[in-house]
Protein backbone atom coordinates (compact mmCIF):
# COMPACT_ATOMS: atom_id res chain seq x y z
CA UNK A 1 0.00 0.00 0.00
CA UNK A 2 1.11 3.73 -0.68
CA UNK A 3 2.71 5.32 2.16
CA UNK A 4 0.24 8.82 1.83
CA UNK A 5 -2.95 5.68 2.25
CA UNK A 6 -1.42 4.46 4.92
CA UNK A 7 -0.99 8.09 6.46
CA UNK A 8 -4.94 8.01 5.89
CA UNK A 9 -6.19 5.01 7.41
CA UNK A 10 -3.85 5.35 10.14
CA UNK A 11 -5.61 8.86 11.65
CA UNK A 12 -8.65 7.60 9.56
CA UNK A 13 -9.65 4.66 11.22
CA UNK A 14 -9.27 5.90 14.62
CA UNK A 15 -11.26 8.70 13.76
CA UNK A 16 -14.19 6.39 12.73
CA UNK A 17 -14.18 4.41 15.51
CA UNK A 18 -14.40 7.51 17.50
CA UNK A 19 -16.85 9.07 15.51
CA UNK A 20 -19.58 6.03 15.83
CA UNK A 21 -18.81 6.15 19.60
CA UNK A 22 -19.92 9.80 19.77
CA UNK A 23 -22.70 8.83 17.55
CA UNK A 24 -23.27 6.39 19.92
CA UNK A 25 -22.87 8.62 22.95
CA UNK A 26 -25.70 11.14 21.28
CA UNK A 27 -28.19 8.70 20.96
CA UNK A 28 -27.82 7.60 24.44
CA UNK A 29 -27.74 10.96 25.32
CA UNK A 30 -30.55 12.31 22.78
CA UNK A 31 -33.35 13.48 25.76
CA UNK A 32 -30.92 16.01 27.43
CA UNK A 33 -30.57 17.57 23.94
CA UNK A 34 -33.44 18.98 21.35
CA UNK A 35 -34.39 17.07 18.33
CA UNK A 36 -33.10 18.93 16.06
CA UNK A 37 -29.53 18.83 17.74
CA UNK A 38 -29.98 15.39 17.40
CA UNK A 39 -31.34 15.30 13.64
CA UNK A 40 -28.81 17.74 12.32
CA UNK A 41 -25.65 15.79 14.46
CA UNK A 42 -26.65 12.44 13.15
CA UNK A 43 -27.61 13.90 9.53
CA UNK A 44 -23.67 15.30 9.57
CA UNK A 45 -22.48 12.14 10.89
CA UNK A 46 -23.92 10.46 7.78
CA UNK A 47 -22.96 12.78 5.21
CA UNK A 48 -19.27 12.86 6.41
CA UNK A 49 -18.84 9.02 6.64
CA UNK A 50 -20.50 8.85 3.46
CA UNK A 51 -17.84 11.28 1.93
CA UNK A 52 -15.00 9.80 3.30
CA UNK A 53 -16.02 6.10 2.07
CA UNK A 54 -16.73 7.84 -1.57
CA UNK A 55 -13.43 9.52 -1.41
CA UNK A 56 -11.20 5.98 -0.54
CA UNK A 57 -13.63 4.08 -3.80
CA UNK A 58 -13.34 7.26 -5.93
CA UNK A 59 -9.77 8.56 -5.46
CA UNK A 60 -7.30 7.06 -3.00
CA UNK A 61 -7.61 3.43 -4.24
CA UNK A 62 -6.35 4.85 -7.95
CA UNK A 63 -2.55 3.89 -7.01
CA UNK A 64 -3.75 0.30 -5.16
CA UNK A 65 -3.38 -2.30 -7.23
CA UNK A 66 -5.22 -4.65 -5.37
CA UNK A 67 -8.09 -2.84 -6.09
CA UNK A 68 -7.43 -2.28 -9.46
CA UNK A 69 -10.62 -4.80 -10.61
CA UNK A 70 -13.13 -2.36 -9.24
CA UNK A 71 -11.91 0.36 -11.84
CA UNK A 72 -11.85 -2.30 -14.37
CA UNK A 73 -15.85 -3.07 -13.37
CA UNK A 74 -17.06 0.27 -13.05
CA UNK A 75 -15.85 0.89 -16.19
CA UNK A 76 -17.85 -2.00 -17.87
CA UNK A 77 -21.26 -0.20 -19.73
CA UNK A 78 -24.04 -1.90 -17.62
CA UNK A 79 -22.19 -0.02 -14.70
CA UNK A 80 -21.91 3.05 -15.89
CA UNK A 81 -25.11 4.46 -14.62
CA UNK A 82 -23.33 3.36 -10.86
CA UNK A 83 -20.06 5.38 -12.32
CA UNK A 84 -22.05 8.18 -12.82
CA UNK A 85 -23.88 8.11 -9.23
CA UNK A 86 -20.71 7.68 -7.60
CA UNK A 87 -18.83 10.76 -9.41
CA UNK A 88 -21.58 12.53 -8.65
CA UNK A 89 -21.49 12.50 -4.89
CA UNK A 90 -17.77 13.58 -5.04
CA UNK A 91 -19.47 16.99 -5.46
CA UNK A 92 -22.58 16.63 -4.36
CA UNK A 93 -21.11 15.71 -0.78
CA UNK A 94 -19.31 19.09 -0.97
CA UNK A 95 -22.75 20.98 -0.87
CA UNK A 96 -24.43 18.85 1.53
CA UNK A 97 -21.22 19.21 4.04
CA UNK A 98 -21.91 22.87 3.27
CA UNK A 99 -25.50 22.41 4.02
CA UNK A 100 -24.97 20.66 7.79
CA UNK A 101 -22.57 23.03 8.58
CA UNK A 102 -25.44 25.80 7.64
CA UNK A 103 -27.95 23.86 9.50
CA UNK A 104 -25.59 23.48 12.63
CA UNK A 105 -24.97 27.15 12.97
CA UNK A 106 -28.37 28.02 12.81
CA UNK A 107 -29.57 25.88 15.19
CA UNK A 108 -27.10 27.29 17.51
CA UNK A 109 -28.23 30.88 16.78
CA UNK A 110 -31.69 30.44 17.26
CA UNK A 111 -30.90 28.65 20.34
CA UNK A 112 -28.69 31.25 21.72
CA UNK A 113 -28.98 34.75 20.31
CA UNK A 114 -33.08 34.75 20.48
CA UNK A 115 -34.00 33.49 23.90
CA UNK A 116 -31.19 36.05 25.31
CA UNK A 117 -33.64 38.92 23.56
CA UNK A 118 -37.35 38.15 23.84
CA UNK A 119 -38.42 35.53 25.57
CA UNK A 120 -41.22 35.37 23.38
CA UNK A 121 -38.96 34.76 20.78
CA UNK A 122 -37.66 32.69 22.19
CA UNK A 123 -40.97 29.95 22.63
CA UNK A 124 -41.38 31.03 18.97
CA UNK A 125 -37.80 29.78 18.06
CA UNK A 126 -38.87 26.27 19.90
CA UNK A 127 -41.88 26.30 18.29
CA UNK A 128 -39.86 27.07 14.89
CA UNK A 129 -37.53 23.72 15.06
CA UNK A 130 -40.45 21.28 16.54
CA UNK A 131 -42.74 22.66 14.11
CA UNK A 132 -40.35 23.39 10.46
CA UNK A 133 -37.52 21.13 11.37
CA UNK A 134 -38.17 18.80 8.58
CA UNK A 135 -39.51 21.25 6.16
CA UNK A 136 -36.52 23.34 6.75
CA UNK A 137 -34.24 20.66 6.46
CA UNK A 138 -35.85 19.32 3.51
CA UNK A 139 -35.33 22.73 1.54
CA UNK A 140 -31.99 23.23 2.36
CA UNK A 141 -30.53 19.71 1.24
CA UNK A 142 -32.36 20.10 -1.78
CA UNK A 143 -31.05 23.26 -2.73
CA UNK A 144 -27.74 21.44 -1.79
CA UNK A 145 -28.78 18.62 -4.32
CA UNK A 146 -30.33 20.83 -6.86
CA UNK A 147 -27.27 23.12 -7.84
CA UNK A 148 -24.92 19.73 -8.26
CA UNK A 149 -27.59 18.49 -10.54
CA UNK A 150 -27.56 21.59 -12.71
CA UNK A 151 -24.19 21.60 -13.33
CA UNK A 152 -22.51 18.10 -12.76
CA UNK A 153 -25.10 15.72 -14.30
CA UNK A 154 -24.06 13.44 -15.84
CA UNK A 155 -20.82 13.25 -13.78
CA UNK A 156 -19.15 11.02 -16.86
CA UNK A 157 -15.83 9.87 -15.91
CA UNK A 158 -13.60 7.49 -17.60
CA UNK A 159 -10.76 5.44 -15.31
CA UNK A 160 -7.90 5.04 -17.46
CA UNK A 161 -4.86 2.48 -16.73
CA UNK A 162 -1.50 4.59 -16.94
CA UNK A 163 1.58 2.07 -17.02
CA UNK A 164 4.01 4.49 -16.58
CA UNK A 165 2.54 5.60 -13.18
CA UNK A 166 0.66 1.73 -13.07
CA UNK A 167 -2.44 3.45 -11.42
CA UNK A 168 -5.96 4.79 -12.79
CA UNK A 169 -6.45 8.17 -13.22
CA UNK A 170 -9.88 9.84 -14.48
CA UNK A 171 -10.87 11.54 -17.65
CA UNK A 172 -13.42 14.20 -17.30
CA UNK A 173 -15.17 16.71 -19.10
CA UNK A 174 -14.88 20.27 -18.52
CA UNK A 175 -15.41 21.20 -14.31
CA UNK A 176 -15.88 25.11 -14.85
CA UNK A 177 -19.52 25.09 -14.36
CA UNK A 178 -19.77 22.96 -11.24
CA UNK A 179 -16.41 24.83 -9.75
CA UNK A 180 -18.16 28.16 -10.25
CA UNK A 181 -21.80 26.82 -8.59
CA UNK A 182 -19.29 25.70 -5.52
CA UNK A 183 -17.44 28.85 -4.81
CA UNK A 184 -20.97 31.04 -5.24
CA UNK A 185 -22.66 28.73 -2.73
CA UNK A 186 -19.84 27.91 -0.35
CA UNK A 187 -19.36 31.82 -0.27
CA UNK A 188 -22.82 32.29 0.82
CA UNK A 189 -23.07 30.08 3.32
CA UNK A 190 -19.38 31.24 5.01
CA UNK A 191 -20.82 34.46 4.67
CA UNK A 192 -24.12 33.66 6.99
CA UNK A 193 -22.17 31.14 9.08
CA UNK A 194 -19.26 33.96 10.05
CA UNK A 195 -21.52 36.14 10.74
CA UNK A 196 -24.19 33.93 12.77
CA UNK A 197 -21.53 32.19 14.95
CA UNK A 198 -19.38 35.09 15.95
CA UNK A 199 -22.53 36.82 17.06
CA UNK A 200 -23.68 33.48 19.53
CA UNK A 201 -20.43 33.30 20.63
CA UNK A 202 -20.47 36.56 21.69
CA UNK A 203 -24.10 36.50 23.09
CA UNK A 204 -22.87 33.35 25.50
CA UNK A 205 -20.05 34.41 26.85
CA UNK A 206 -20.84 38.17 27.51
CA UNK A 207 -24.96 37.44 28.54
CA UNK A 208 -24.91 33.69 30.01
CA UNK A 209 -21.58 32.70 30.52
CA UNK A 210 -22.26 31.41 34.10
CA UNK A 211 -25.36 29.06 33.89
CA UNK A 212 -25.19 25.42 33.24
CA UNK A 213 -27.17 25.84 30.22
CA UNK A 214 -25.08 28.77 29.10
CA UNK A 215 -22.62 26.57 28.92
CA UNK A 216 -23.46 23.45 27.35
CA UNK A 217 -24.87 25.77 24.81
CA UNK A 218 -21.52 27.47 24.48
CA UNK A 219 -19.94 23.42 24.25
CA UNK A 220 -22.32 22.65 21.13
CA UNK A 221 -21.81 26.04 19.62
CA UNK A 222 -18.17 25.66 19.93
CA UNK A 223 -18.52 22.13 18.36
CA UNK A 224 -20.76 24.09 15.33
CA UNK A 225 -17.53 26.82 15.38
CA UNK A 226 -15.17 24.21 14.79
CA UNK A 227 -16.72 22.68 11.95
CA UNK A 228 -17.72 25.76 10.67
CA UNK A 229 -13.99 26.51 10.33
CA UNK A 230 -12.67 23.40 8.61
CA UNK A 231 -15.51 23.60 6.51
CA UNK A 232 -14.33 27.48 5.36
CA UNK A 233 -10.76 25.73 5.10
CA UNK A 234 -12.41 23.31 2.07
CA UNK A 235 -14.42 26.50 0.21
CA UNK A 236 -11.15 28.63 0.19
CA UNK A 237 -9.27 25.68 -1.29
CA UNK A 238 -12.39 25.33 -3.86
CA UNK A 239 -11.89 29.13 -4.22
CA UNK A 240 -7.96 28.36 -5.38
CA UNK A 241 -8.88 25.36 -7.41
CA UNK A 242 -10.35 28.01 -9.60
CA UNK A 243 -8.43 29.93 -10.02
CA UNK A 244 -5.65 27.72 -10.91
CA UNK A 245 -8.02 26.02 -13.33
CA UNK A 246 -8.84 29.67 -14.85
CA UNK A 247 -5.13 30.91 -14.88
CA UNK A 248 -4.20 27.22 -15.65
CA UNK A 249 -2.03 27.20 -13.58
CA UNK A 250 -0.47 23.46 -13.08
CA UNK A 251 2.03 23.71 -10.26
CA UNK A 252 -0.96 25.47 -7.55
CA UNK A 253 -3.32 22.24 -8.65
CA UNK A 254 -0.86 19.85 -8.33
CA UNK A 255 -0.04 21.16 -4.92
CA UNK A 256 -4.30 21.38 -3.89
CA UNK A 257 -4.57 17.65 -5.49
CA UNK A 258 -1.84 16.95 -2.70
CA UNK A 259 -3.13 18.94 0.20
CA UNK A 260 -6.90 18.37 -0.56
CA UNK A 261 -7.04 14.72 0.85
CA UNK A 262 -6.25 15.70 4.14
CA UNK A 263 -8.22 19.32 4.77
CA UNK A 264 -11.14 16.91 3.24
CA UNK A 265 -10.68 14.79 6.30
CA UNK A 266 -10.50 17.59 8.83
CA UNK A 267 -13.68 18.21 8.07
CA UNK A 268 -14.90 14.74 7.51
CA UNK A 269 -13.75 13.09 10.23
CA UNK A 270 -13.09 16.27 12.64
CA UNK A 271 -16.42 16.61 14.67
CA UNK A 272 -15.84 13.32 16.33
CA UNK A 273 -12.55 14.96 17.65
CA UNK A 274 -13.75 18.47 18.27
CA UNK A 275 -16.44 16.90 20.57
CA UNK A 276 -13.89 15.19 22.24
CA UNK A 277 -11.70 18.32 22.77
CA UNK A 278 -14.35 20.81 23.31
CA UNK A 279 -15.60 20.22 27.07
CA UNK A 280 -19.12 19.57 27.54
CA UNK A 281 -22.03 16.95 28.12
CA UNK A 282 -21.00 14.72 25.40
CA UNK A 283 -17.27 14.73 26.08
CA UNK A 284 -18.32 13.56 30.03
CA UNK A 285 -20.58 10.73 29.34
CA UNK A 286 -18.02 9.42 27.33
CA UNK A 287 -15.06 9.75 29.85
CA UNK A 288 -17.65 8.76 32.61
CA UNK A 289 -18.29 5.45 30.58
CA UNK A 290 -14.60 5.09 29.88
CA UNK A 291 -14.12 5.16 33.25
CA UNK A 292 -16.87 3.03 34.58
CA UNK A 293 -15.48 0.18 31.90
CA UNK A 294 -12.01 0.48 33.12
CA UNK A 295 -12.96 0.49 36.79
CA UNK A 296 -15.02 -2.97 36.49
CA UNK A 297 -11.53 -4.33 34.13
CA UNK A 298 -10.13 -3.65 37.21
CA UNK A 299 -12.35 -4.97 39.21
CA UNK A 300 -12.67 -8.02 37.59
CA UNK A 301 -9.20 -8.38 37.46
CA UNK A 302 -8.81 -8.28 41.65
CA UNK A 303 -11.37 -10.62 41.71
CA UNK A 304 -10.06 -12.75 39.43
CA UNK A 305 -6.41 -12.42 41.07
CA UNK A 306 -7.86 -13.25 44.72
CA UNK A 307 -9.30 -16.41 43.59
CA UNK A 308 -6.36 -17.68 42.03
CA UNK A 309 -4.21 -17.25 45.36
CA UNK A 310 -6.99 -19.02 47.25
CA UNK A 311 -5.28 -22.68 47.71
CA UNK A 312 -7.27 -25.59 46.76
CA UNK A 313 -8.66 -28.38 48.76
Amino acid sequence: METFNMIFLIYGIPSCVLYFLVIATVISMRKNFSSSFNTIFLMTAVVNLGTWFNTWLTLRLTVEPFFFWYYYWVMTPEIEWFRNIQQFLVSYFYFAQNACAFLFTINRFTAICMPSQHQVVRYCSQTLWTTWKWPFILVIHLISLSIPLATRWPAIVTYVYDQNTNSFTQKRGSTINVLTAMICYGSVVMAICIAANVYAVYCLLKFRATTKTSKNELSFTLISFSIFLAQTMNISIVILSAIFVYTANGAGSAFLSTITPYTSDIFSLGPPVYTMIVPGPIRNRMRSVVRKTLHLQNSSSSVSKIVTTIPSR
